[in-house]
């Protein structure tokens, strides 16, 4: 490998260089003078030397004097997708390569381990990893007879879930269990303003409001059906049996319609209920109901998969936000008051004070509400167990939060929260301990759980 090195980057010791001839010693007329301007010659031609071979050029990657590169190899880029990691890095190509050798130290350890040792391939998918567990990786480059310094390293947590966000900026993107790393795929849209994933076959159906349209997209965001609104969608949500999408509407003559898993449309006029323009929507995957919440009316509405049936209509106080339990049928409603229950009847408030968003985990029936109440200490994120007897607060964030997505799990339990104030999306565990992190939104204005 010295050798591949050399010739691209001048360390050869044979290597012949230009410079200027010394200056001539007809100039000088005395022996003394002879002597100086020898020395001077050599000076000169030494300082030219120098400089010629420092104004070279690195290009050899694995130069350790390339100012790019540092000799190391670069680009080293992690992604986890359930029980696989994907470690990915920039291609070298010089004279002699041989390949990459792969290191790997996991929770707990103090040493690299060599993992594997590759050819002259760029992406190696690891499926020895388990969940919750945190892997660091870096890579050396194997040459005929050099192995280069270590890349940067990086570390990633995988687990059985992965996120997507939506941001007003117009686009959606998916990122890894730990909330640290982005899948390389980013999906344009006009203004998509909610998402809602379908966890069976991990599709993802996207609300684009400016373009008055529900898309749905694959796991690797290829679009697979588009369906044309009569009005603004507001707000969706995915009922995990059948796939139905539910849609809250702005204007176009019905406040909520419903999509099949092929994109069908059924519209629900609601007996002609007047809506107002300020709606989200939930739907009891059991049941397979929909509650919708109307801040302008001040009330909630359960919905039948039957248009023909009359809807449930129960009095709430500027409701924002709504979460349903599907395994008991009780609905959780964030308002501008506080935390509301609806088990027949509407329960609480169970935490006072302005509810942003509210989310249930699945298996658990937990709520999570992100709470503003005016103080020294505004701003949290509360955890309320299934029968509302009981409130922790889980965590203090000092912004405004837009959205949050909860793990349905008993033994990953955890959130993603976006910070729409900062642009910026954070993973925390169930205990509220922060485990990553992305920045560079503009706004994310939504969140759910693949």
């Amino acid at each position: 490998m010295a050798n591949a090195i050399n010739r691209h980057n001048g360390l050869n010791p044979e290597l012949h260089l230009v410079c200027s001839a010394p200056l001539p010693l007809c100039f000088f007329k005395s022996s003394g003078s002879l002597w100086i301007a020898k020395r001077l010659s050599w000076l000169i031609l030494a300082l030219l030397v120098f400089w010629g071979c420092s104004e070279r050029e690195r290009t050899n990657p694995l130069d350790p004097l390339n100012p790019e590169t540092d000799g190391k190899p670069t680009g080293l880029r992690l992604v986890s997708d359930k029980r696989k990691v994907t470690v990915e890095w920039d291609d070298i190509s010089v004279e002699g390569m041989l390949g990459y050798r792969i290191f790997r130290k996991c929770s707990g350890q103090t040493e690299f381990d060599t993992f594997s040792v590759v050819g002259k391939i760029s992406q190696y998918a690891d499926s020895t990893v388990f969940y919750d567990t945190i892997y660091t990786y870096w890579i050396t480059a194997l040459t005929e007879g050099y192995e280069s310094p270590p890349s940067p390293f990086d570390s990633i947590r995988p687990g059985p879930f992965n996120y997507w966000v939506a941001d007003s900026w117009g686009w959606i993107t998916k990122i890894t269990y730990d909330g640290s790393h982005l899948f390389p795929l980013s999906i344009r849209f006009s203004y998509p303003v909610a998402i809602a994933a379908y966890r069976r076959d991990t599709t993802l159906w996207v609300a684009d409001y400016f373009a008055q349209q529900v898309i749905k997209i694959d796991k690797n965001g290829k679009e697979m059906i588009s369906v044309e609104l009569t009005g603004w969608p507001l707000d969706l949500s995915v009922d995990q049996s059948s796939e139905d999408c539910w849609v809250a509407l702005k204007g176009g003559g019905t406040p909520v319609v419903r999509l099949d898993r092929d994109g069908g449309l059924t519209k629900y006029p609601l007996s002609g209920l007047p809506c107002s323009d300020y709606l989200t929507i939930t739907v009891d995957s059991q049941s397979g109901w929909a509650w919708l919440a109307d801040e302008g009316e001040g009330r909630v509405i359960r919905i039948s998969p039957s248009p023909s049936t009359d809807p449930d209509t129960i009095s709430v106080d500027s409701p924002i936000s709504i979460a349903v339990y599907s395994d008991d049928g009780i609905c959780w409603v964030g308002t501008r008051t506080g935390l509301f229950r609806i088990n027949g009847g509407v329960e609480g408030p169970i935490l006072s004070g302005l509810i942003m968003d509210v989310a249930v985990n699945d298996s658990t029936g937990d709520c999570w509400a992100i709470r503003y109440q005016p103080g020294s200490d505004p701003y949290g994120v509360w955890q309320v167990y299934p029968a509302g007897e009981d409130s922790i607060k889980v965590l203090d964030y000092p912004y405004w939060s837009a959205s949050l997505a909860v793990n349905p799990s008993v033994f990953h339990q955890g959130i993603l929260l976006a910070d729409a104030y900062w642009g910026r999306v954070i993973r925390f565990d169930g205990n509220g301990r922060e485990i990553g992190s992305l920045t560079g939104f503009d706004r994310p204005v939504d969140v759910d759980v693949e």
